[in-house]
C-alpha cells in the first residue's frame, strides 16, 4: 500500500474539515476539465496537470492503486511499485505535464464487419477481474473490474486472451469494512503505452542528469504506461509511467486544458458546490 496511513496521520476533526473542504472546491472544477468520451476529444482533447492543480492524497485513492497493482498481478504475474508525486526524489517544485488522451473505441457496425474479419493490433480487448479486498476487521469486499487495452498491448506484455473472468486471491488493506464497502464496488479501466519513455522528465530539476534506471524482471514495465478510470462519459488518468521515475500516481491531481480560465461565475459555483462530511473510520 502507499499514501495513507490512518494510524500515524490523525488529524483533528475541525482539521480533516478544513481540510476536505478545499479539496473539494478542486475536485468541484474536475468534471469541467475531465475527458469526455466524444470523438471531438481524438483531436482536441489535450490537457495538462500542473503543480498548481495537485489536492490531497485520499484513501479511496490508494484503494484504487491497491487493485489495480492487483489486477496486474492477476494478469500477467508481475508487480507494479507505484509512487506519489510528493515521494519522488530530486522534485523540481514547477512543473506541466502534457497529455494527448488514448482513441476512443470505435464501435463496430454488423453491417460493415462480421465477425470473421482479420484480428487487427488496434482491436480493443476487456478483461472481467473480480479482487477480493480483505479488511482490517477480515471481511471481505468484491471489487468487479472491467479492464481495456489493444491487442498489441496485450501481446507486448503477454496477458492472457480474455476469455472467462479472473478471480485474484484476496488482498489485504489496512481499512475497515464499513470504508470499502462505500467504495464503487464496479470500476472501469483503460491501459496503454502510448506516453513517451520519459513522460515524466518535466518532474526532474534541471540540474539534475537523467538516467533510465533499471527495474526487476518481476516488475511490470513502466515506461510509457498510462492507466485510466472509465466512467459513463470520461476518463480520468490515474498512472503515468516513466523509464527515471518508474509508475507514478496522479489521479490527485486537477487535469486543465491549457486555454481555460474560470470566470468569477464559475468560480463561485464551485465554492459552493461542497459536499457534507461524513466522519468514516478507516
Amino acid at each position: 500500500m502507499i499514501f495513507i496511513d490512518p494510524v500515524s496521520k490523525l488529524r483533528s476533526r475541525k482539521e480533516i474539515k478544513h481540510s476536505l473542504s478545499q479539496d473539494h472546491r478542486k475536485r468541484a472544477l474536475i468534471s469541467k476539465e475531465e475527458v469526455d468520451l466524444s470523438e471531438a476529444v481524438n483531436f482536441q482533447g489535450k490537457f495538462i496537470l500542473t503543480d498548481e492543480g495537485m489536492y490531497s492524497l485520499t484513501a479511496d485513492m490508494s484503494v484504487i492503486v491497491l487493485i489495480i497493482q492487483t489486477a496486474i498481478n492477476a494478469l500477467c504475474g508481475k508487480h507494479l511499485p507505484v509512487r506519489a508525486i510528493n515521494e519522488l526524489p530530486e522534485m523540481n517544485n514547477e512543473w506541466q505535464l502534457n497529455i494527448q488522451p488514448p482513441p476512443v473505441e470505435a464501435k463496430q457496425q454488423r453491417e460493415t464487419y462480421s465477425e470473421k474479419r482479420p484480428a487487427k493490433e488496434s482491436d480493443i480487448q476487456h478483461y472481467a477481474l473480480s479482487i477480493p479486498v480483505l479488511s482490517k476487521d477480515k471481511q471481505i469486499c468484491d471489487f468487479n473490474l472491467s479492464v481495456t487495452c489493444n491487442r498489441h498491448f496485450a501481446k507486448k506484455y503477454m496477458w492472457p486472451t480474455p476469455e472467462k473472468k479472473i478471480k485474484s486471491l484476496p488482498i489485504a488493506s489496512p481499512y475497515l469494512i464499513r470504508f470499502l464497502s462505500t467504495l464503487p464496488q464496479s470500476l472501469s479501466f483503460d491501459f496503454d503505452d502510448d506516453g513517451e519513455p520519459d513522460q515524466l522528465s518535466p518532474l526532474q530539476v534541471p540540474t539534475s542528469q537523467r538516467t533510465e534506471n533499471s527495474f526487476s524482471s518481476t516488475e511490470f514495465p513502466a515506461s510509457g504506461l498510462r492507466i485510466w478510470v472509465k466512467y459513463k462519459d470520461h476518463l480520468r488518468l490515474q498512472i503515468l509511467g516513466d523509464s527515471h521515475f518508474g509508475a507514478v500516481f496522479v489521479g490527485n491531481i486537477l487535469p486543465q486544458k491549457s486555454q481555460y480560465i474560470l470566470n468569477d461565475k464559475e468560480k463561485t459555483a464551485a465554492e459552493l458546490n461542497t459536499s457534507s462530511h461524513l466522519d468514516i473510520e478507516i
